[in-house]
């Protein structure tokens, strides 16, 4: 029985974590190893199993000119050979693939145990199912290894997920290829067929690599929902770059953090953030900016200047060649795509996706158990995907992740290149381009969006529009009978997930009864306690969310988050991101809410988003944040902002209202109306900004 082991991370002779490779290698010596590994900037994959000399030839083991890192056809390397280039391109020695002797398993524990954290020397594994308990017992995997020719691995155990390869970029390049004149993305007057789309993410690609950029290099794109934003994801995976989603309401001192902290070697920016990233960049020592600027013409007064150091986007485009040869590298499953999260409690953090576990997710999230269908196949049968409005940023996963799916479905992305929620421009869109799919965030969203459709009502023809798709934040009953009955041949789509796990949906139509969004407990979603027992249904207990299959890699430069929130459980590995909730008898997940966002009064937890939901019942409120405040008595006080639907509201009659669906201690003591929660663009709460907001109303 062996192990074999996919290698991730800076990694070549004298690296200072060769040692820790030592104790798995069969034959022995690091410099053996290393002679029998193959060295691939393009990520693939060796021909035959370290250590099995009946797989590769002397010669071939030795033809160092005919290697990838030489631009060869593919043959092993010696290891001067691959510590030169190393040396010299700075790239990941990335794809080694070695076997591990069950013998020496215990050097090898003891090994890694003792290098734990090290960004360098973080190593992934699928095992035979013999070993792989011992294996994910001591190290959270960064990707998965799928099996080397000539190779195979045995039925992977239940926890661990099949592995594929799945790539946006791929599916992407297939459509250009199969249907080069489909529309792929639209924005204002701008339409772009995925030829076009696919011509200019080469063109980028080749602007990025000419510029010194190579594959696992980061690119942080800092656009509002315009083609832009899509050209430089796409642009970055042909390239095998990471891209790195930047919220564009981000001061200087912010984009600086996530720039550093992301190691940015690019950034795409629209003008209407130059001033911002001139305070980052002036914030960030010569050695840590970003090495290529490229500036997007956006902002609606007109042309902005140029900043220092930076080029115009679309000439750098213009400036690649015509017939423009193909960037030579496959996209590949193991591409990383970035989805930087989090920032009211803390730093955000930057959640590591392999392309093929996202991709894959996404598809399973509608449809349990299959796996994605060929796309050409697809393509030649004339399938598409639904058009697709994302009302909510693309730099946010909720806006995100729909679009990556419906482009690798062949289907049409209509932009609105809008900072912040615009209900007519949204209608009015999926009116002209016969928008099949919109998709928002919760009640943030949908309330705006219902109030314009019923301030003006029938001045929109929306009989193209087929679904309505939320995720992020709570979606209120109240609101979802308004649309229906509005728009009553609409499905609404409550997803359930973060950016740290895709996980289930519901479906709610006009015939149906209303009620909160409930999903079902199983087998890759579940609710685990503090212990870190499993709640099973009808179990009172409460617990954290956490869904298991393809999850993320964990999070960049953080392997203390990561191990916080990766975490194994009774055998398998799951995304723990953070939401509290219970399991019914039969089986139903009772979401309760964030728990950074928690409130502990009087000894009992107090969960926002519940209180929310019984607040949003009320005519007079149209939106509402919960928080806890100090209190001397309590602890913490529950106050509610309410941001009422008309001049005002009465606090006597929202505390009644609240009494009839909430125990006593989780109705607020204090009610606090504000003209606006000053929600992000993408619908969610800062909920420490609000907390002070409270705070200084009651003091």
């Amino acid at each position: 029985m062996t192990v074999r082991l996919f290698v991730y991370g800076t990694l070549a002779p004298g690296h200072e974590a060769w040692p820790v490779l030592e104790p798995w290698v069969v034959g022995g010596p690091t410099a053996d190893a290393v002679a029998g590994c193959l060295y691939d900037t393009g990520r693939g994959y060796p021909a035959a199993t370290l250590g099995d000399d009946s797989a590769a030839t002397e010669g071939e083991r030795s033809a160092g000119d005919d290697s990838p890192a030489t631009g060869g056809s593919g043959a092993w390397s010696r290891p001067e050979q691959v510590e030169s280039t190393h040396k010299s391109r700075g790239s990941l020695v990335h794809g080694t693939v070695v076997t591990l002797d069950p013998d020496r398993a215990p050097a090898a524990l003891d090994a890694l145990d003792r290098y734990e954290g090290h960004e360098y020397a973080r190593v992934a594994v699928r095992t035979q199912a013999g070993l792989e308990a011992v294996a994910y017992a001591w190290v959270a995997p960064l990707t998965t290894c799928r099996p080397v020719a000539g190779g195979r691995w045995s039925d992977p155990a239940p926890s661990l997920h099949t592995v594929t390869d799945q790539s946006f970029a791929r599916a992407w390049q297939t459509v250009a290829a199969l249907a080069p004149d489909r529309t792929a993305l639209v924005c204002g007057e701008r339409r772009l067929t995925f030829a076009e789309f696919d011509d200019r993410a080469e063109r980028f690609a080749h602007r990025m690599r000419a510029a010194g950029l190579e594959p696992d290099d980061k690119v942080a794109i800092m656009c509002v929902n315009a083609t832009e934003y899509m050209e430089a994801f796409f642009g970055a995976q042909k390239l095998g770059c990471v891209p790195v989603n930047v919220n564009y309401r981000y001061v200087g001192s912010e984009l600086a953090f996530l720039l550093d902290n992301s190691d940015a070697a690019a950034l795409v920016f629209h003008d209407d953030f130059a001033p911002t990233v001139g305070d980052a960049l002036a914030a960030l020592p010569p050695g840590r900016r970003p090495r290529v600027l490229l500036q997007v013409v956006h902002a609606p007064e007109g042309r902005v200047a140029l900043l220092d150091g930076a080029q115009d986007y679309d000439e750098a485009l213009a400036s690649v060649v015509a017939n423009h040869p193909a960037t030579a590298r496959e996209p590949s499953g193991d591409d990383v795509i970035f989805l930087y999260t989090g920032g009211t409690t803390g730093y955000p953090k930057a959640v590591m996706w392999r392309s093929d576990d996202l991709y894959v997710s996404l598809w399973q999230m509608a449809r349990p158990g299959t796996e994605p269908p060929d796309v050409a196949t697809s393509i030649n049968a004339g399938k598409q995907a639904a058009t697709l409005l994302p009302a909510c940023p693309l730099m946010h996963g909720t806006g995100l992740f729909i679009a990556l799916s419906t482009l690798s479905g062949g289907g049409t992305v209509v932009l609105l290149d809008t900072p912040r929620l615009d209900p007519e421009s949204v209608w009015s869109a999926i009116e002209r381009e016969h928008v099949q799919v919109c998709t928002i965030v919760g009640d943030a969203f949908a309330r705006p969006l219902l109030a314009a459709l019923v301030a003006d009502p029938g001045r929109w023809d929306l009989s193209s529009l087929r679904a309505i798709t939320s995720s992020g934040v709570t979606w209120s009953p109240e609101t979802k009978r308004g649309l229906l009955a509005q728009l009553p041949k609409v499905t609404l789509i409550d997803s359930l997930g973060a950016s740290e796990g895709i996980m289930t949906r519901t479906e709610t139509r006009a015939s149906d009864a209303i009620a909160p969004a409930r999903f079902k407990a199983g087998e890759r979603l579940v609710v685990v306690t503090d212990d870190g027992d499993i709640v099973r249904p009808g179990d009172e207990r409460v617990g954290m969310l956490g869904v298991g299959g393809p999850i993320p890699l964990g999070y960049y430069k953080d392997p203390d988050k990561t191990a916080e929130t990766f975490r194994t459980v009774e055998g398998r590995r799951y995304s723990i991101p953070g939401d509290y909730a219970t399991v019914d008898a039969d089986g139903t997940i009772r979401l309760l809410g964030r728990g950074s966002a928690c409130i502990n009064t009087g000894g009992e937890k107090v969960y926002p988003e519940e209180v929310e939901l019984a607040l949003r019942s009320h005519p007079d409120v149209f939106d509402c944040v919960v928080v806890g405040v100090p209190d001397t008595r309590w602890g913490e006080m529950v106050v509610a902002l309410v941001q009422p639907t008309g001049a005002t509201f009465g606090a006597s009659d929202l505390a009644a209202h609240c009494h009839t669906t909430l125990a006593g201690y989780k109705v607020p003591k204090q009610f606090v109306s504000v003209d606006s929660l000053q929600r992000s663009p993408a619908g969610k709460a800062d909920y420490k900004l609000l907390r002070r907001v409270a705070e200084e109303a009651i003091s």
